[in-house]
């Protein structure tokens, strides 16, 4: 039975510079850490982390033979370290202040301002 969704299964292309065949989209931190890795799981196994869209980024080419390695160009926004130093570490939303509140005909309602970051 399939499911549906908006992701369909398998590699995603790139965007790639017509000029330069390459892609400098920007990849999460975590995607430099498996190339680097060695072996990870893949589904059942364990193996290099060698996702065949790839080769063409100019951050992984030299992992498949194209050209020697050099200094990532394209790490996306360290977005966890941003949370961290916002003081929103271990939560997306801001926790509330609640307060109770019974409107008429018996519903409730928690009401109440964000708490402001120690």
């Amino acid at each position: 039975m399939s499911r549906p969704g908006f992701l369909k299964a398998g590699l995603r292309d790139l965007p790639i510079d017509p000029e330069s065949g390459e892609s400098k989209s920007p990849m999460h931190k975590s995607v430099y850490r498996r190339f680097e890795a060695g072996s990870v799981l893949l589904y059942d196994r364990m193996a290099a982390y060698r996702p065949g869209n790839m080769r063409v980024h100019v951050d992984f080419k030299h992992h498949f033979g194209g050209s020697a390695a050099q200094l990532p160009q394209c790490v996306a926004d360290d977005i966890e370290q941003k949370w961290e130093n916002a003081g929103y570490v271990g939560r997306l939303l801001p926790t509330y202040n609640i307060e109770e509140v019974v409107l008429s005909g018996g519903f409730r309602v928690a009401l109440g301002p964000p708490k402001r970051a120690a």
